[in-house]
């Protein structure tokens, strides 16, 4: 079930087309135990813009494990990611002149409980505020 993006207070994730957004998620196991850093074999994300479902920046299962924006770390015992979305991955991709288009991000991760390969799978919706203040020719909005 898809949920909302939120910040460490508590409030829905709104950022600014062509803003850099970093993401931290930390992940658990099938009984709500923390996933230790050497347990995580695989980790990726797929960005896509809600309304036609089209992927955003070629993030379409990418690696993120240490890889393209996304470091994953130890934090007390805890596996973390951290995950970098750039100004491409924010971009208008709807052609809105203004308003807020969602995005979502998916994050999906295997990990070795010691009896098997396990997957996971966290989606997330996040919106991006698209400016009014440059029109399609670059001239600045009067209106």
């Amino acid at each position: 079930m898809r949920q909302e993006l939120k910040n460490p207070s508590g409030e829905t994730v709104v950022v600014n087309e062509g803003e850099v957004a970093r993401v931290k998620a930390t992940f658990i196991d099938y009984d709500d135990g923390v996933l230790e850093l050497s347990n995580i074999l695989t980790m990726t994300a797929t960005l896509r813009n809600a309304e036609d479902d089209s992927i955003i920046n070629g993030r379409d299962n990418q690696n993120v494990l240490n890889a393209n924006g996304g470091t994953l770390t130890d934090v007390n015992g805890e596996a973390v990611l951290t995950l970098y979305l750039d100004e491409s991955d924010n971009a208008n991709i709807g052609g809105l002149i203004s308003g807020t288009e969602t995005h979502w991000l998916d994050l999906e991760w295997t990990w070795d409980d010691g009896f098997a390969v396990r997957t996971g799978r966290s989606e997330y919706e996040y919106y991006v505020t698209v400016s009014d203040s440059v029109s399609d020719c670059g001239i600045p909005w009067i209106g």
